[in-house]
């Protein structure tokens, strides 16, 4: 099914979010939003969620987020670009208590820590750790240290509540300590009011009231459990790379492939056991024909693997500043930072991640279903994902994907390098090696959180989404190949 979908919290100049905007103060209206596409339909079973722990407050003098998109501005004015954003119960640590008074803030700006001006209003952000809003948004804020900050569920079609369904009796006896929300304001809420069928549902909590199921919703709504279905977690990982374990080495996408041995008169046949979807094994860099076919032989074993059963990812010979990958850098023209940079085949369903002239991580994605980009015709219309060279622009811990249709909330580790294209989590599917997403490059969770942790520049903490500053720091540069 090919839908367009609209990203929140991301760059500018793109498209507007059609239908969802928000009248209210600059402290809560939605960033400019771009276009994505629907994630599909995945295979889905029941699950039983504990609650969260809540997280423990930061140190020192902080300010406190009560409500989305409490803005930072590099000066204490909203005439200047937002750079980055809070979120409802989250916190960042001030550089000082001077109150500076600037244009759009009714009260007072403070600095932040590592930069930046957030106005502390008491309506979107506030000094008072201990305020009633705050301090319930933070017992159901999503655990940012974790590859699944929420927990995840298909909706069947349904309407959310702002307010707890009347026939719940609190404190609920069953959830500890007892669950009392207080009355939110406007600013912690999306902008639908509905999940039709197909869209795809963060949530915090599920509590049982009498004989009916509920979940508390990633923006602190109500929404019956029985209108749900839970997504099955994927635990795929790609392979961290070391001095022992070392490019070439293949994944296997799609289905389970054969394994083959040698026999003595040296032709190839199957083994009878199979090599595991998602599994990967080490390559020796021998290559040995038989007819049209090519065998890989696996490092310190008698198998082998047919070529064209696996994803083979292949480093470039040259970093993008042309020094020699996998050798000493001689040509001090490395980026500043960590010279980070990573390669991914759209096709080919591949991402290596370099530190200089190092591979450090390589895995399996999922690009636009539509490959690249055919002539004439705009990626967005054929699901098609982009080449060509890049950088990380934007960096937001969540972000909600809607249109006029379904809504997909709090995708995790969402990193946009061009347009509306993003490396982000996919926790709707495990199809990774093969052509599934709208175009931008899915991510299994547990992959999308390490590549959020290693990219450049890094979110700083306690923010929830960032734009890259090209004056405060270097970026990830990216290479996206067919």
């Amino acid at each position: 099914m090919t839908r367009r979908f609209l990203l929140l919290s991301v760059l500018l100049g793109a498209v507007p979010c059609l239908g969802c905007q928000e009248r209210t103060s600059q402290a809560s209206v939605p960033p400019p939003s771009l276009r994505q596409l629907e994630p599909t339909h995945a295979d889905l079973i029941p699950a039983t969620v504990a609650p969260p722990t809540p997280k423990p407050k930061p140190p020192g003098f902080s300010i406190y987020a009560k409500t989305r998109f409490v803005w930072i501005y590099p000066e204490a004015t909203t005439d200047s670009k937002w750079i980055g954003y809070l979120w409802t119960g989250g916190s960042a640590r001030l550089k000082n208590r001077t109150p500076v008074y600037g244009k759009g803030c009714e009260k007072a700006w403070y600095a932040i820590e590592p930069r930046g001006f957030v106005c502390a209003n008491d309506k979107h952000a506030t000094l008072n750790g201990e305020d009633e809003i705050y301090v319930a948004a933070l017992a159901l804020a999503g655990d940012l240290n974790s590859p699944w900050p929420h927990h995840y569920a298909e909706a069947q079609g349904t309407a959310l509540k702002r307010n707890t369904p009347v026939f719940i009796d609190f404190p609920l006896r069953n959830v500890v300590p007892p669950l009392q929300l207080p009355a939110f304001s406007a600013g912690v809420y999306e902008p639908y009011v509905e999940f039709r069928r197909r869209s795809t549902i963060a949530f915090v909590k599920e509590l049982r009231a009498g004989d009916q199921d509920w979940l508390i919703t990633a923006d602190l709504r109500w929404i019956s459990g029985a209108s749900v279905t839970h997504f099955v977690q994927s635990e795929f990982e790609g392979v961290h790379l070391s001095e022992s374990t070392t490019l070439p080495l293949a994944f296997f996408r799609t289905m389970d492939r054969p394994q083959y041995r040698r026999t003595a008169g040296g032709n190839f046949e199957p083994t009878g056991e199979n090599w595991p979807r998602l599994g990967w094994v080490p390559l020796t860099e021998e290559r040995f024909t038989e007819g049209s076919d090519v065998f890989r032989k696996v490092t310190h074993d008698d198998r082998y693997v047919l070529e064209t059963d696996a994803v083979i990812p292949k480093p470039r010979r040259l970093t993008p500043w042309n020094a020699e990958v996998g050798k000493p850098d001689t040509t001090g023209q490395a980026p500043a930072g960590r010279a980070t940079w990573i390669e991914t085949s759209v096709n080919g369903g591949w991402l290596i991640a370099y530190a200089g002239t190092r591979p450090v991580f390589t895995t399996l994605v999922s690009a636009g279903r539509g490959g690249i980009p055919l002539r004439h015709i705009p990626p967005i219309d054929s699901a098609s994902t982009p080449t060509g060279a890049f950088h990380i622009t934007g960096k937001f811990a969540t972000a909600t994907m809607t249109n006029n249709a379904s809504v997909h909330t709090a995708v995790p580790w969402t990193q946009n390098f061009t347009g509306p294209y993003s490396f982000h989590t996919a926790y709707w599917h495990d199809d990774f090696g093969d052509l599934r997403s709208g175009g931008c490059i899915n991510l299994s969770p547990k992959d999308a959180h390490y590549l959020f942790g290693f990219t450049e520049p890094a979110l700083p903490e306690g923010w929830h989404g960032m734009l890259r500053v090209p004056e405060f720091e270097p970026a990830t540069w990216v290479s996206v190949i067919p």
